[in-house]
């Protein structure tokens, strides 16, 4: 890593070259920076801010020391990012802000289309780091106007359905017997229905695999369910998710690393 690389005047622009206000969160990406070319590549946040005038803003937030994109990159995921990095700080500030944790799991574009407030803080001083400079900020959110899809108010974390919601999509319960090659009895039947309520109430009825993973632990955890960590671990299996669709009738089409309701 570039010596400085996490230092704000090293960012795309310069620190505090956007300025405070409310913007909509128009990208984001996570990908290699270089500083303009100034600099060794490194792993990074590339966030970009729109005015209500259409005026458009990026600033990139470095992933810090040791941090590395996921493998093969897709703009999406990293493996590791730095706890101290501008980074880390600013999905610190998402949150901090009123940005619902349980809506994210491990893709920063969770955060495209939210309507925020930015302002610019202070830098804080980072151990063993040299070459800071006093007095320099980095443009962080201070809060969550509106979650993406909405038109504005205040942003309000949402609960995981433990069901099909009313007018979505109806849940089919599926009671066939489970498939030679999977041997787990019940649990089976039971993370069928589980996966089943959470993927129909999902946009276009469709998820990820890791993300119905975290939507799976909430939704039984809030439920006490004790077979939580079971259901969890059989929801994210590659294996066991295309096992199922042996079933009859199938209750997903598993594809991409996406489960799809039939």
């Amino acid at each position: 890593m570039a010596k400085g690389s996490l230092l704000p005047e090293n960012a795309v622009g310069g620190a505090g070259i956007i300025p405070d206000g409310d913007y909509t969160i128009k990208d984001v990406v996570a990908h290699l920076f270089d500083y303009g070319g100034k600099a060794d590549e490194v792993p990074a946040i590339a966030v970009t801010y729109v005015t209500d005038d259409g005026q458009d803003y990026e600033q990139n937030y470095s992933a810090g020391k040791g941090s590395s994109l996921a493998s093969p990159p897709d703009g999406k995921r990293f493996e590791i990012i730095g706890k101290n990095s501008n980074a880390w700080a600013w999905i610190g500030s998402m949150l901090g802000s009123g940005f619902p944790k349980d809506k994210v799991d491990d893709d920063v574009t969770v955060f495209k289309g939210c309507r925020v407030t930015v302002g610019n803080v202070a830098q804080p001083k980072r151990p063993g780091l040299k070459d800071q400079t006093e007095g320099k900020t980095i443009p962080l959110v201070t809060k969550v106007l509106a979650l993406p899809g909405t038109k504005g108010g205040a942003a309000r974390p949402t609960v995981p359905a433990k069901s099909a919601a009313a007018g979505s999509k109806p849940t089919t319960t599926t009671t066939s017997a489970t498939p030679a090659s999977t041997s787990n009895g019940n649990v089976d039947d039971h993370a069928v229905e589980v996966i089943q309520a959470i993927v129909a109430t999902a946009p276009d009825t469709a998820i990820g695999r890791l993300k119905l993973g975290t939507a799976v632990m909430i939704t039984l955890a809030k439920a006490k369910d004790p077979t939580m960590a079971q259901v969890k671990k059989l929801a994210t299996d590659a294996t066991w998710l295309t096992a199922q669709m042996e079933r009859d009738p199938a209750p997903w089409v598993f594809s991409e690393d996406t489960v799809t309701l039939v």
